[in-house]
């Protein structure tokens, strides 16, 4: 074949995957030698004729419907363009991220797939992949994404938030290495920012200490959910509070937060250094994050815009940013000695480290389901990929003990599309789960038809090695006993905490075995389930949800953190019970670590 011929086929495929520069550089070289080769004339007017610029405009106004959220619009000019660009890697990209946001995963990941094998070396779409493959519950197949998105540009923008915590999802991510891989990226976050300067402070404190509550997620959400009852609770005396809100959706939990505290700011439209200009032109004294569990929205406390600044309540491990001071735990998930070396923070040890708020109104727990329906009904509401290959093996064998028993799994995660749990299908099949005594319950819109799911299940089977949080106190609200694994740092471990504090720690489990022979003991046991069904709210409401005496411990922690600044005394970790603050001893932090 001539190298004309060679020169011109590639440049047109140059042209078709999107890179009409370097289309354009090879028809050039052509002219150059023949200056009347037609092939090269007419294939050099394309591309930069009015169809080369016509499909970049439809390009970018594609991009731009993309960022408006009209999904639909901009897949329509998308696909016209694949019929002209068949292998352009930036057109699959693109396509792949607007049914992603459309929570059409399977769709989103067949596109990003295509792409990632005309450009792989994409870091943003190993990124968009992995987020797919983790809302389709394949957590091992989505950590190999962000891992591969990591590698071609660390801590990049696209896949940190998703990597730092979604390995807490992964078996092989222990403690040590979730604590190590944030520290790193706290490290090269926060490497060459200018921190904000405090002046020295007055030995007195203030009348009123100016704390600030800073969060993406203050509307219908989790962090809101256990932030209400702190909110409302502050002794306006002696505290000004500031909420700096950075959700863009805005609804009726929104405008009721914003009711109990002195100053809302709506931050929403600035970057993480002009919040943290905001926090200081507003001379915060205590920064608090409600929810540091995505690494982007810890972005503005890497500026230090507070002289004094709190990790609080919504977390999976470390901030891992030396500008943050302290972080809210309690004795149940971080015993002294034993979890301190992974956090970059110093720990304050409360009684609760954070309040639960059940519904104001919802469904009554009923009667355990078996009563009617003479089996055992399992259950899982976590994220379904918390579920993996041991976790489904446990089930399995459990499903293969206690006869004629049922499963109804529930996802957390709102899917438009029936094929985004083939996965999961896939894997209960492969674990040896009869998928015909399973169901798979879809996303649901509001908390009392979530609520009212739970009227469905006897037991919950906690997964492992991120056990269940809100999902826990969900299940038990609604009088449902938890089954739990449970390790030895905080994911592994909180929802022993909550069944420690109703006095079910017979369904605390170390391993599988265990696991197994709650599970099966309880499900003989029909009274049992219907004496929880009727104890476990009343009990919550008197050992777990004390909202008066959490608000006190965390005013109290404000006051002593507050001290030890104006003080110029060097952070240490402490102890906080009702008003009376201990300090630890140093010795008590220097035990072996058990991981």
């Amino acid at each position: 074949m001539p190298n004309t011929v060679i020169q011109l086929k590639t440049a047109l495929a140059y042209f078709e995957a999107g890179q009409p520069e370097a289309a354009a550089a090879l028809c050039e070289s052509v002219l150059r030698e023949n200056p009347g080769d037609e092939a090269a004339l007419e294939l050099s007017e394309i591309i930069s004729g009015p169809t080369g610029v016509r499909d970049e405009a439809a390009f970018s106004e594609a991009l731009a419907l993309t960022q408006a959220g009209n999904y639909g619009d901009a897949i329509s000019i998308l696909m016209d363009l694949r019929k002209t660009r068949p292998g352009d890697s930036q057109i699959l990209c693109a396509l792949g991220s607007a049914y992603f946001h459309l929570k059409l995963f399977n769709k989103a990941q067949l596109m990003i797939e295509r792409a990632l094998t005309l450009d792989p070396c994409s870091a943003e779409a190993y990124a968009v992949l992995g987020n797919c493959r983790i809302n389709q519950g394949d957590v091992y197949g989505a950590l190999e994404a962000f891992e591969k998105s990591h590698h071609i540009s660390p801590f990049n923008s696209a896949v940190s938030s998703s990597y730092l915590f979604y390995m807490a999802f992964h078996p092989d991510y222990d403690g040590a290495r979730l604590s190590n891989e944030n520290r790193a990226w706290g490290k090269f976050y926060a490497d060459g920012l200018d921190q904000i300067a405090h002046d020295a402070t007055a030995p007195t404190r203030p009348r009123r200490l100016r704390i600030g509550y800073l969060s993406y997620e203050y509307a219908t959400h989790v962090t809101s959910f256990y932030f209400g009852p702190l909110a409302r609770r502050h002794d306006r005396e002696r505290f000004e509070v500031f909420c700096y809100a950075g959700n863009e959706r805005k609804d009726g939990t929104t405008e009721r937060l914003s009711r109990f505290v002195d100053h809302w700011v709506d931050i929403s439209s600035l970057d993480a250094e002009a919040v943290a200009r905001r926090i200081k032109e507003d001379n915060i004294h205590i920064l608090i994050s409600t929810s540091s569990y995505l690494a982007k929205h810890r972005l503005p406390l890497a500026y230090r815009p507070a002289p004094v600044q709190v990790c609080y309540h919504n977390r999976v491990a470390t901030t891992g940013l030396t500008a943050v001071d302290y972080l809210i735990t309690e004795e149940l998930v971080d015993p002294a000695g034993e979890t301190d070396d992974l956090y970059s923070e110093k720990l304050v040890r409360l009684t609760h480290r954070c309040c639960y708020s059940a519904p104001a109104a919802g469904p009554d727990p009923g009667a355990p389901p078996v009563l009617d329906n003479g089996y055992i009904t399992f259950g899982s509401f976590n994220n379904t990929a918390k579920i993996g290959p041991d976790v489904i093996s446990a089930w399995a064998e459990l499903l293969e003990t206690v006869k004629n028993s049922r499963l109804l799994v529930k996802n957390i995660v709102r899917s438009e599309d029936d094929d985004d749990w083939n996965f999961l299908r896939r894997m209960l099949d492969e674990g040896g789960v009869d998928l015909r005594r399973v169901s798979f319950l879809p996303y649901v819109k509001t908390r009392n038809e979530h609520f009212a799911a739970y009227r469905h299940v006897d037991i919950m089977l906690d997964t492992y090695p991120f056990t269940g949080g809100t999902t826990c106190c969900d299940a038990l609200w609604m009088g449902v006993p938890v089954v739990a694994r449970v390790g030895k740092t905080f994911c592994r471990c909180q929802a022993g905490e909550y069944l420690t504090k109703v006095g079910l720690t017979e369904l605390i489990c170390s391993d599988w075995r265990a696991y197994h022979v709650a599970a099966s003991n309880l499900s003989l046991n029909p009274e049992r389930l219907s004496e929880l069904r009727a104890t476990l709210r009343p009990l919550m409401l008197e050992k777990m949800l004390n909202y008066d005496l959490h608000a006190t411990e965390m005013m109290t922690a404000y006051d002593q953190m507050w001290a030890v600044f104006a003080g110029g005394r060097p952070t240490e970790a402490f102890n906080v019970n009702g008003t009376q603050v201990n300090q630890l001893p140093l010795a008590n932090l220097k035990r072996p670590i058990k991981r």
